[in-house]
């Protein structure tokens, strides 16, 4: 008897991880893009870009620690933990739009990082088992 196919992967599928991959983790670096124009729209001090930088490394951190914590990676599928963390990332990086002010904003980082604990490795996993 022989052994059943493996079933043919796509080469497409790689690139498109890449570039999901890519654009999940540009959340990172769009507060950076924005803080001089916030700095002057909201009456920001010039250290407040540092609080806003560590705010997202910070929650980079905590989200990474949780998930290893809760073992995400093996409860939840990494295709959809990719996914809701992509959405949770863009949702929270709009959130200042709504919510004026450098706590808000420092809030809403923090929460980008924690979401982004679900893009970075996990899209290195995703992109590792191809």
């Amino acid at each position: 008897m022989t052994e059943p196919q493996e079933r043919a992967r796509p080469a497409r599928i790689l690139p498109v991880i890449v570039l999901a991959q890519f654009a999940g983790t540009a959340s990172w670096f769009a507060g950076n893009a924005v803080m001089g124009d916030l700095q002057k729209a909201w009456g920001l001090a010039p250290e407040a870009v540092g609080w806003v930088t560590s705010s997202v490394q910070v929650g980079f951190i905590v989200g990474t620690l949780v998930s290893a914590v809760l073992v995400l990676a093996d409860r939840v599928s990494g295709r959809w933990l990719f996914l809701a963390a992509a959405l949770s990332a863009a949702a929270f990086n709009a959130a200042p739009l709504v919510f004026e002010g450098l706590m808000p904003l420092l809030v809403f980082r923090f929460l980008t990082g924690v979401a982004l604990a679900g893009i970075y490795p996990v899209g290195m996993a995703l992109a590792a088992s191809w």
